[in-house]
């Protein structure tokens, strides 16, 4: 009996196992990254015991930066020790943009883009754009600089600032159907965001900014000074497979607004939910939708749009809405030509909802893998009922 006992206790008694240590991580193939880059994604390092679990998630981490295309892991193990080596392919990190419009009108805008999504070999953003319209009597120009500084602050803290600096001339200036005379116009607008990393997953983020609008418009004209500020919480899922992203992405802002249309302030509360499932080899089944309301002041101003497409913009703008989009992700050709139908829809309203919208509609991309941009995408949208439109669109879209 007392030896039945024992054995028992014995069967009982947590069983303790020891994993390899890892005595060497390898990092092969980097070209434009710093290897610390690299090392700080991972969710291990030399000394610790090894786990298949972290190496996958390690390399989502990496795949989620979208500077790499491919990443091969081996992992070599003699006399209880391990060696860990990762084999990386870089997407190019400068890409320079092309700008092009065209209206009936014979007026055109052009000007040129230069992103670089790798600054100084550690994940940094610096956009820089400059765009003009010729044979346009407004004489519209814009430049803008857009830069985010990864993982700055503590490891786990982003840092971004975009300016935004647009002139215009001899605009019409009309006020119940009456033109009132014309006007200049001046604008800076800026935006200052912090996003800070809950977890090493890098699924939780908390997001804050803050950002002032400053118009000034010819002297007849009062210039108006407007300021906003955003809180946000994401939850990302989502992993970035080059060829197709597949996982669930959550948010919910809200966002607070002291404009001049008001003594006291506006805003808006918005949640979004979308999730995308592998369907075969590379083909990706995805849905989503989106919620929001004004909150606080109540006037005509500031309307939000609903985002629907295939409608004019009377009917996509409302105190409140609700939309979704269904697309079917299906490979063309190979792993570079790409067709999604979709069907999107929802209601922008001020009370309570009036009028359901449906567009149905598809979209084709393309694509090289190598490149960290260069997606040209056309898309065409056709709603269904009252204030339904065509629309259009052709462009070098961002994959990002």
């Amino acid at each position: 009996m007392k030896t039945l006992l024992l054995l028992l206790f014995l069967l009982l008694l947590p069983i303790k196992t020891y994993s390899a240590v890892i005595e060497k991580i390898e990092i092969i193939g980097l070209k434009w990254t710093k290897e610390k880059f690299v090392r700080r994604e991972l969710l291990f390092k030399e000394g610790d015991n090894f786990s298949k679990e972290k190496l996958k998630n390690s390399i989502r981490n990496l795949l989620n930066t979208h500077l790499f295309y491919k990443i091969t892991p081996e992992v070599k193990e003699k006399d209880g020790k391990v060696t860990v080596v990762l084999k990386t392919k870089e997407r190019f990190p400068i890409v320079p943009i092309p700008k092009f419009r065209a209206k009936t009108n014979r007026a055109f805008k052009t000007g040129i883009e230069i992103r670089d999504y790798n600054f100084r070999g550690m994940g940094n953003h610096i956009f820089l754009g400059l765009t003009k319209w010729f044979k346009n009597e407004h004489s519209e120009r814009n430049f803008y600089i857009n830069s985010m500084f990864y993982r700055i602050i503590k490891d786990r803290i982003d840092v971004g600032i975009t300016l935004n600096f647009f002139n215009s001339y001899n605009n019409v200036f009309t006020k119940d159907n009456k033109v009132l005379g014309n006007y200049d116009l001046k604008s800076f607008k800026a935006n200052v965001y912090m996003i800070e990393y809950l977890d090493l997953e890098k699924i939780r983020r908390l997001m804050l900014s803050f950002r002032p609008e400053i118009n000034k418009y010819s002297n007849w004209i009062e210039s108006t000074n407007q300021y906003y500020l955003s809180l946000g919480f994401t939850v990302d899922k989502t992993t970035d497979m080059v060829y197709y992203t597949e996982g669930s992405f959550y948010s919910f802002y809200i966002d607070f607004a002291e404009p001049n249309l008001s003594t006291v302030f506006t805003g808006s509360l918005i949640g979004t939910y979308s999730n995308s499932l592998k369907r075969g080899n590379i083909n990706t089944l995805s849905f989503g939708g989106s919620v929001g309301t004004k909150i606080g002041y109540s006037g005509n101003g500031f309307l939000l749009d609903s985002g629907i497409p295939g409608y004019v913009s009377d009917k996509v703008k409302g105190k409140r809405f609700f939309n979704f989009k269904i697309f079917y992700r299906l490979a063309l050709i190979n792993k570079t030509v790409f067709i999604k139908p979709t069907i999107a829809g929802g209601d922008a309203f001020s009370n309570i909802p009036d009028n359901f919208l449906i567009s149905p509609g598809f979209e084709v991309e393309a694509f090289w893998a190598r490149l960290v941009d260069g997606i040209i995408r056309f898309k065409i949208f056709k709603g269904i009922g009252s204030g339904s439109d065509v629309q259009t669109s052709l462009k070098l879209g961002f994959r990002w």
